[in-house]
């Protein structure tokens, strides 16, 4: 049995963690909900309304689920400066809204 190089387990271990993030998903509604109890809302539709906020990433807010690996996601949590965990916690309370 051949060894497993770093190499492969620092792969492996990137494919869980997209795994992991693509697996943590919210309807529109549960993840605007979630950042309205956290009191993150206000702040992200002033910061989507802005002109310097690239056109597919407003397309992304108005139309689409969210998704915890998207650009959009990230770009939101990078803009209000929130941590990899914090937004993480955020998509683990959206999960617990029923709309």
């Amino acid at each position: 049995m051949r060894k497993v190089t770093r190499e492969e387990l620092d792969q492996r271990k990137a494919q869980n963690e997209r795994a992991r993030l693509d697996a943590m998903t919210a309807s529109r509604f549960q993840a605007k909900a979630a950042m309205d109890d956290a009191g993150l809302l206000d702040q992200v539709e002033s910061y989507m309304a802005g002109d310097d906020v690239p056109r597919r990433v407003k397309l992304a807010w108005q139309e689409a689920s969210f998704r915890r690996g998207s650009n959009m996601v990230n770009q939101i949590g990078t803009e209000l400066g929130l941590s990899e965990s914090e937004i993480d916690n955020l998509f683990l309370a959206a999960q617990q809204i029923d709309a």
